[in-house]
């Protein structure tokens, strides 16, 4: 139930910003789920640097993205006018 939903990755390689969305669970399971994909970062570079050829791999910085949720609160709004 999780998805990448968008990955920044700077010029200089130190840090990737990955967006991820859940599709199932509750509102507030996306903070397990942030700490698990945090716990997990370690195993996701080593895979990285397996299956790229990169010089550097960079450490990684998980983000829920709420845009999704943010459309939906905007619909239900324009609903209610």
């Amino acid at each position: 139930g999780v998805t990448v939903t968008k990955v920044k990755v700077p010029r200089d390689m130190q840090l990737a910003s990955v967006s991820y969305r859940l599709y199932h669970g509750s509102e507030d399971s996306h903070k397990e789920v942030g700490g698990l994909l945090m716990g997990a970062a370690p195993v996701f570079r080593r895979l990285m640097s397996q299956q790229l050829k990169l010089r550097r791999v960079p450490s990684l910085r998980f983000f829920y993205d709420r845009a999704l949720d943010d459309l939906n609160n905007i619909e239900n709004l324009l609903t209610q006018i």
